[in-house]
């Protein structure tokens, strides 16, 4: 294996722009960002997680950036990432958690491999690489019922066409839920959208390459797709395909009524167990538009409070412990210096009780003064 330095990854100013619209992101109500692992070469690999406030039962995860030199899969991914954050509407009781690179040393240097040359959409059965590794950990984790991997042809490869690709055999739930998704994918794209040279379906055979990402995801139960774009067209037009086919498969989970689609998630669903959120907390609770200032006012407000009420206890513990105590005696004052003294209420009383002679005291010269 080709073992290249981390320093020839040295261009990082892409990656961080890419970071820094992930962290943008985190600032609203429905969008979070948590970093899964980190690449080869060290830098840190992010997932967004995106929901609306209602609880969610369907969860998909986006993957891309897999292949450093292929960027309109990232930047569409968090172009709709951006647009969800604002409006989470689309979304409907669905999960979407987008890893939008999985290589950042590749990204970062404009380069198909990662830091150590590795090819990750070979590596997924083998787990060889800490990116794959990385994103296998959150899918165990999270239990996504669909998986969609996104990548683009370039001008050296053999095949140059807008397509679908999905499992063509087998009558497990997540392989038949794989043809429908790509079947009403295709059709909302065809309504809504503006694909000029269209997309298309292809199918994988049982005998294929395992190792890669979406077919390796359907040996474990999951619905996986890929998503390929044609070269030669401008990145906006690969961009909108990407982004088109995400919201429209979304939609297809969340309001399509079909009851084709909806036995076959059920099935995967059952099939993959519960799930866990991958991210420390669920989705913020705040409203929409709510920029969070008000809380941290409040926040300021109560620890401020605390902490006074905490040193006004300490103060007045400290100013009682100042009156001597010798054995179980009490060292006497008069009543008027127990008035005017900078005492709390209560201190004052318990000096005043203490000082009380009693009736069986009387001549035992235990009530006499001290001077």
């Amino acid at each position: 294996m080709l073992i290249l330095p981390t320093h020839a990854f040295g261009g990082i100013g892409r990656y961080d722009k890419v970071i820094s619209r992930m962290k943008a992101v985190d600032k609203s109500p429905f969008g979070q960002i948590l970093q899964i692992g980190k690449s080869a070469g060290g830098r840190p690999i992010y997932a967004i997680l995106l929901a609306d406030s209602k609880p969610a039962d369907k969860r998909v995860l986006v993957i891309s950036g897999q292949h450093g030199d292929e960027v309109s899969p990232v930047y569409a991914m968090l172009d709709l990432a951006e647009d969800l954050a604002r409006d989470p509407a689309p979304l409907r009781g669905t999960v979407l958690v987008i890893v939008p690179v999985v290589n950042p040393d590749g990204f970062a240097a404009d380069r198909r491999f990662n830091a150590r040359g590795a090819d990750l959409n070979r590596s997924w059965r083998s787990s060889s690489s800490p990116e794959t590794r990385a994103v296998q950990r959150l899918v165990n984790r999270f239990r996504p019922q669909v998986v969609i991997d996104l990548h683009e042809w370039m001008d050296q490869d053999p095949v140059h066409t807008n397509c679908i690709e999905v499992a063509g055999f087998g009558s497990e739930p997540q392989m038949k839920l794989a043809r429908l998704l790509s079947a009403f994918s295709r059709h909302e794209m065809a309504r809504y959208g503006s694909i000029p040279n269209g997309i298309r379906t292809v199918f994988y055979r049982s005998d294929s390459d395992n190792r890669l990402a979406h077919r390796h995801f359907s040996d474990m139960g999951i619905c996986g797709l890929l998503v390929e774009t044609a070269s030669g067209q401008p990145l906006e037009a690969r961009m909108r395909i990407y982004r088109e086919f995400v919201t429209a498969a979304v939609h297809t989970l969340a309001q399509v009524p079909d009851q084709r689609v909806t036995t076959q998630l059920a099935a995967v669903t059952r099939n993959l167990g519960e799930a866990q959120s991958p991210f420390p907390e669920e989705p913020k609770p705040r409203p929409a538009g709510s920029t969070g200032a008000g809380d941290i006012a409040c926040w300021v407000v109560i620890v401020a409070a605390t902490a006074y009420i905490v040193m006004r206890s300490l103060g007045a513990k400290k100013r009682a412990s100042d009156v001597p105590v010798f054995g179980r005696e009490v060292c006497r004052m008069p009543l008027t210096d127990v008035v005017r003294a900078n005492l709390p209420v209560h201190a004052r009383v318990a000096i005043i009780h203490q000082q009380r002679i009693r009736p069986s005291d009387r001549g035992k010269g235990v009530g006499a003064r001290v001077a």
